[in-house]
């Protein structure tokens, strides 16, 4: 289960960069391309939504979580959005060089799998998803992936490990 949740989180967050290739290759009218890129793009938003519709009930281990203290996750957004808008920096699809968009999902793909690093997602973040830094009294770092907004650390939370540092809330 923590594969899948690594792996939904880290697809939710190069979907952007999918919806803007797709848009690139309509506005250039290579409609297959675009229509295709854009179901890409959509199945990997239903797989972190049937992922979360399932983590509540699933094997992943539920325990009780505090923290000493949280701040938001989501503020490394200009970067990313950034690497978001390199699509549009493009020439027609026709004589489009595809190794530059498979690199730049790759190299996205590979930093938001080794470092942890989908804690900015816009898509998520339209949904009302929030990314906190919170940290224990031990002094380890998570990022909590919750729809509620923390405002102080006396709340406990339900979650489950999603990986070595991310946690999901597994409370409705």
């Amino acid at each position: 289960m923590n594969m899948l949740g690594n792996l939904a989180l880290t697809m939710t967050t190069i979907t952007p960069v999918i919806f803007i290739y797709a848009i690139v290759c309509l506005i250039d009218r290579a409609i297959m391309l675009g229509v295709m890129l854009t179901l890409v793009g959509v199945g990997f938003f239903l797989l972190f939504l049937a992922f979360v519709a399932i983590a509540p009930n699933s094997s992943l281990e539920k325990s009780s979580f505090s923290f000493t203290s949280a701040e938001s996750a989501n503020k490394e957004s200009m970067s990313i959005i950034l690497i978001y808008l390199i699509p549009l920096l493009r020439n027609p699809v026709a004589n489009f060089d595809w190794i530059f968009p498979i690199t730049t999902v790759t190299i996205i793909i590979a930093m938001a799998i080794t470092g942890y690093n989908y804690h900015f997602n816009p898509l998520l973040n339209v949904l009302k998803w929030n990314f906190y830094k919170v940290g224990t009294k031990e002094g380890v770092s998570y990022i909590l992936v919750t729809r509620k907004e923390i405002h102080n650390t006396l709340r406990t939370f339900t979650v489950g490990q999603l990986t070595p540092y991310t946690l999901i809330d597994l409370e409705k």
